[in-house]
């Protein structure tokens, strides 16, 4: 096993039929995220009415489980601008996230890495650190080719709340590199997907 010393890393709500009627480019991005941006500055009245407006899309099969996930993906990855103009925007999201998991539209798994993701990112120095790990990693993988060694380090030195970041810096990494390169990142993403090395895309 080759041993890695790398440097430390508003509007009114509509009802279900109206909506329905309107056109979405991205259903599986918007149509969760929609309703709940412009929410986290409404009253607790609103914000119950928005929910139940979830809650009716998805009984009535206008909205899936995936879609709710993706919406509250981009929702946490929105999150710092949306505290600008919302300061409690993060409690009243975990209230919404409460709320679609006890509704069935939200996955608890899902809901849960969510939340970590978010509380790891919002750790500056510790992501920083991460990001020169994985760094590390990346290109040690990208020279010698070693795939199990790659996945191994990944797993040992890479908490999981932090892994979603291996996606986008080995991606970014292999852009500026030959076919080899780029083939062995694709490779390497397929192979740590299908161990369950617990590496997701996400935006940071």
């Amino acid at each position: 096993m080759h041993t890695h010393a790398h440097s430390q890393r508003r509007g009114d709500v509509s009802g279900p039929a109206a909506m329905a009627d309107q056109p979405s480019p991205d259903p599986a991005l918007f149509v969760p995220l929609s309703p709940l941006s412009p929410s986290f500055d409404l009253s607790d009245e609103q914000r119950a009415r928005v929910a139940n407006l979830l809650a009716a899309l998805h009984r009535d099969g206008l909205i899936t489980q995936p879609q709710t996930g993706a919406g509250f993906r981009k929702l946490y990855n929105s999150l710092s601008d949306l505290l600008v103009d919302a300061p409690k925007a993060r409690l009243h999201l975990r209230e919404h996230v409460q709320f679609a998991v006890a509704g069935g539209l939200l996955d608890p798994q899902l809901a849960k890495q969510l939340e970590d993701e978010q509380a790891a990112v919002s750790d500056e120095k510790k992501m920083a650190e991460m990001k020169k790990k994985i760094d590390g990693i990346v290109e040690d993988y990208l020279r010698e080719e070693d795939l199990a060694d790659a996945q191994q380090c990944i797993g040992e030195e890479v908490p999981a709340p932090f892994r979603f970041e291996v996606v986008k810096r080995i991606v970014s990494r292999s852009l500026d590199k030959g076919n080899r390169q780029r083939e062995g990142a694709s490779i390497f993403l397929a192979e740590v997907s299908r161990t369950g090395n617990t590496v997701t895309s996400a935006e940071s």
